[in-house]
This record gives C-alpha cells, structure tokens and sequence, in this order.
C-alpha cells in the first residue's frame, strides 16, 4: 500500500524577522513531594527516549543522595489547554503534572522508586502563564536538551514541527535555534521518512544527505524501494537511486496491471516461455489476431509478460504457419518468392545465352581481356556461371570448388575460355542485381534488356517495379570487393545461415529456399546460431562439420560444411 507523507503545515520560505522576547521575570515557584504516578512527560519534548547509557550514572546518584534537583512541573489541565491534541493524554485519571524541566531526572527517578508501593517526587511547582503558553514551555525544553546534548536530527525535525504547529514561522525557529532557514527545511523534510528509514537515521545507519534525497520522493513505498536500489548498488547517488525506484515501480505496476487483465481474460500466464516451452519456443508465438483466436478455442493460449509490461503470446501447441503470419512477415514471404521466382528465371535466361555465347575472336588484347575477366571473377559469380557452363555443356563438372574450377578454365581451349568470360561478365551482373543492399540503376536496365532481346526472358511484375523505381539520373554503384574463399562443388546443394536485418531473425536456407527461421537470437550471436542450425539440419539428416564465412551484399553469410575438408 503507498502511503502518501505531507510536509508540516508551514510556509516554506518564509523568513519574517525574529524579534527576541524581553528577560523573563523572576516568578515564584514552589516545591511539593507528589505522587510518582500523578507526574507525566511533556508530549511535545524534542527527546523522547532515554538510552540505558544516558540513565545510568543519573540512577547511580538517585539511589545513593536522592533527587538532588526536582523536576520542574506545570498543572497538567492549563497544559492540556495549551496542547489540545495532547489533551486526552494529559488529562487521564490520577495526572496531576506535566514535566517542563528535568524529563530525564523524572525517568530515572521512576525506574529508582517504580517498584515502591507509594513512590512519591520532588517536584518545583510553576503555575506562572508558562503553562499556558505552548512556544514558551518548547524553547524551555528545547534548550534544556541542548544546554545536554545537541539534539538529533529527528528530535530536531520533531521540534521545528511542534514549534510550527503552535504558530511559529520557519525563519523564527532558525534565528531561536541559531541555525539556517535551510537548516530549519532540510531537518523537516525529515519527517517525511517511514519509520523504516527514520530508524536507520536514528541508529546512524542512514546518512543524512541520503535520506533528504529519499524524502524529496514523497511516498513511502518509493523511498524504501529506493533505498533497496542504493543498497544493491552502492554506486549510485541516492537521487539516482530514486529514479531507478521510481521506473522499477512503475513497470512493476504495469506488470501488475497486465496479470489482471489477463487473469480477466482467462489467459494463463507463464514467467518464462523457453522454460516452459523448451528450445523451440519461438515456434509457438502468437503472431495473428487469428492464430490466437484459435489457439484460445484450443486452450493453447498462454502469455509471457516482458520487463516493461508488454505481452508475448505464445500456444503450447505450436499454432499453423498460414494462421501466424502476420502482414509484415506475409508481404516479406511474397516479395522474397517473387525474387526467387525472379532469380530462377533470369537464371534460366542466362543459361540460354551461354549455350549460344557470341564467337569472340582470338586476335589482338581479346586474350588478355578473357584471362583477366576469368582470373579477376569474385567469389559469387563463378558459381553462377560454372553452372551455366555446365547446363550449356561447355564444361564437365568436375567437383571441384568454385574458386579452383574457374581458375582451371584459362588452361582450357580458346572457345571455353571465350564462352566462360561471357558466362562470367552476366554472373557479375546478376550476382550484384540479387545483393540486398543494391539499388537497381541503368546498367540493371540494360542488363535485363540483354536477357529479353537475346534470352528470351519476360520481365516479372517484381522487376518492373524495381526498373520503375530506377532514379532518372543514374548513379553507378560501386561493387563491394570480390573475395576469393572456397565453395562448395556446383551443382552440391548448399545451406546458407544469414540473418535478416529487416525481420531481426537469423534465415537458414537450403539454396535460396528457405529451410528454418529463429527470432530468438540477436544478430551477434552468432555461435547460438550456428548451433540451432546445426541441430535444425541434423533433425532433417543432415551432418554439419563446420561453417564457411563468405561475404552476403554488406554483410556474412555462412554456409554449412558438409565434407569436413574446410
């Protein structure tokens, strides 16, 4: 429960001018032997407590010389006019006085004679107008007290409130009490504190400057959350450790609020869905309105409630893949197909031109520019082309990786070396018309326009809207650098692990097809990733001995080792 602390009833700030009253006069006074009993404390004494440690000496000399100086004493019904909240306490039956002067000396006299039958008192009577003067009888305690020991902090607090209470202002108590304004404020705020905190302040155990940052919290709970904070992580200010209280509540609340409505809807809530749902737990999130619906019908549906409040749902029973996906994952689906289905085609196209590649003559730089277009190939585009070569029957297909097979092909004959940099110079293009990161410009456009006039290709409505998006002024691209690493034989299926930066899922996929997904794993993870794709393939029968690195458009791919000779 939060318990809400308000300030003294003062006006902060106020400063009006102390004017120090004339020298009291003498007054008569009286001495009288009274009942222990009929004698009380003052309620409004600054000290409240008395140690053990502060009695004992007192005591000492009580027993030995008796009460060497009374108390000093006031009718209890003119004080209890004087404090009308106090008024029931002062005026129970038997009470006859309330102690101004000497509170300590009364304590110990009742722990001396408590246990006599009678035990009677020493007392000096005044029945002057002090006793009904509330600021009067307080700066009598007041300095008594300190004239003994400087009052703590809380004693002090609880004194400027009393003397705030009775009428005083703040600047009046400072010039009194011989202190600052700020003083006066700082030591009220202190009263704002639960008593756990006032306790820990009492026994020294809380320093003062902390706990004012606590009390600028004005709410108990919050104050103690925040004190926890500064205890976890002794780092932190305690103002700091305030605010991190305040948003530790905060979200704290709305997990509250969250569990209530979903215990009003009848949704279970689970605290960790990989606990509960094992390694693959990804697979069972409720994505769609509608695979939730169903998975409610079922009574599947559960719920995992995240750090700041939100809802993850999730269906034991892993939910259909056509009810789970959601708008963004459905038009990421379509538009990936529609590239593969365009990547196909081109392909096919290209395919097509390399079996009737134009008869390029071997006289002149032409040599020198076939070798170099051979040798220079990136580490994308000899696959393409290699299998174009192979499919046109221009080449066998000899096992060999990629890299080794195009760097094998400048020893071959003038007319596969020809029909190879042709094979190679269209891998170029299309291996950087399907990167990722690439804008399509006017060499895409001739590019495709070659595939039409020569291959007999029809342009898809997914490349027509890439063309159409083409700047009216072109600006050339620049080609990433070309690596040269090993790949797997063409014509070898091929398992690719990459992550997607637009969907934040790693993609494992067999070829360009896609094979399995995690959005479990952040992107630089990648020994996790590697690791779910591994047992992802061995389930399926696959055998994975390593991963190969290559560079993916700007960033890596990885690609399954399947013979363990990498």
């Amino acid at each position: 429960m939060t318990h809400s602390v308000e300030s003294p009833a003062a006006d902060v700030g106020e400063d009006d001018e102390y004017v120090p009253p004339a020298p009291a006069e003498v007054v008569p006074v009286r001495a009288e032997l009274v009942k222990l009993t009929s004698v009380v404390t003052h309620p409004a004494n600054p000290r409240k407590e008395f140690t053990p440690a502060d009695l004992a000496d007192l005591e000492k000399t009580i027993r030995a010389q008796g009460v060497i100086q009374p108390p000093v004493v006031m009718p209890a019904a003119r004080v209890a006019a004087a404090w009308p909240d106090h008024a029931a306490d002062l005026t129970k039956d038997g009470v006859e006085w309330v102690v101004l002067v000497g509170a300590r000396r009364y304590t110990a006299s009742g722990n001396v004679y408590g246990d006599d039958p009678e035990p009677k008192i020493s007392v000096v009577i005044r029945e002057d107008a002090i006793a009904d003067d509330p600021l009067a009888q307080l700066d009598a305690m007041t300095a008594e007290n300190v004239a003994r020991s400087p009052l703590t902090p809380l004693e002090e607090a609880e004194s400027f409130a009393t003397a705030i209470a009775a009428g005083r202002k703040q600047g009046q108590i400072a010039a009194i009490n011989g202190c600052s304004q700020s003083h006066v404020s700082k030591r009220l705020k202190l009263r704002r504190l639960p008593q756990q905190l006032r306790d820990l302040v009492a026994a020294k155990e809380l320093d003062i400057t902390d706990a004012l940052a606590y009390a600028e919290a004005d709410d108990h709970d919050l104050m103690l959350a925040a004190h926890k904070v500064r205890g976890e992580q002794r780092w932190r200010k305690a103002a700091d450790a305030v605010e991190v209280a305040k948003a530790n509540l905060e979200r704290q609340r709305r997990q509250e609020e969250t569990a209530q409505r979903l215990a009003a809807e009848g949704v279970k809530v689970i605290e960790s869905a990989q606990n509960t749902l094992g390694a693959d737990y990804y697979q069972h999130e409720v994505r769609t309105e509608r695979a939730r619906t169903a998975a409610t019908k079922a009574g599947t549906l559960v719920a995992e409630i995240g750090w700041g409040g939100n809802v993850r749902y999730f269906s034991t029973a892993k939910p259909k893949r056509t009810d789970n996906r959601t708008a963004e994952h459905q038009e990421r689906l379509d538009r990936e197909r529609a590239e593969r289905q365009a990547n196909k085609a081109r392909g096919e196209a290209c395919a097509r031109l390399v079996a009737k590649a134009p008869k390029i003559p071997q006289t002149g730089a032409m040599p020198l520019l076939v070798d170099a277009a051979i040798t220079m190939s990136g580490s994308d585009s000899p696959r393409l082309a290699l299998q174009w070569l192979i499919a046109a029957g221009v080449i066998e297909n000899t096992g060999q990786s990629p890299y080794q097979a195009t760097q094998a092909l400048v020893d071959q004959p003038w007319h596969v070396r020809a029909a190879a940099a042709y094979a190679l110079s269209l891998a170029n293009r299309e291996t950087r018309l399907r990167t990722s990161w690439h804008t399509w410009n006017r060499q895409d456009r001739e590019y495709l326009q070659l595939l039409v006039d020569q291959g007999g290709y029809t342009i898809s409505e997914y490349e027509q809207g890439r063309l159409d998006a083409i700047a009216p002024t072109p600006e050339e691209d620049v080609d990433p650098p070309a690596q040269d690493v090993d790949e797997p034989p063409a014509g070898e299926l091929e398992y690719r692990l990459l992550y997607d930066q637009v969907d934040s899922a790693w993609l494992l996929l067999t070829g360009d097809e896609p094979h399995s997904d995690h959005d479990g794993l952040l992107d630089e993870q990648i020994g996790e990733a590697q690791y779910w794709a591994r047992q992802t393939l061995a389930d399926a029968g696959v055998t994975v001995h390593g991963w190969i690195t290559r560079a993916a458009g700007r960033g890596l791919e990885y690609v399954a080792d399947l013979t363990g000779e990498c």
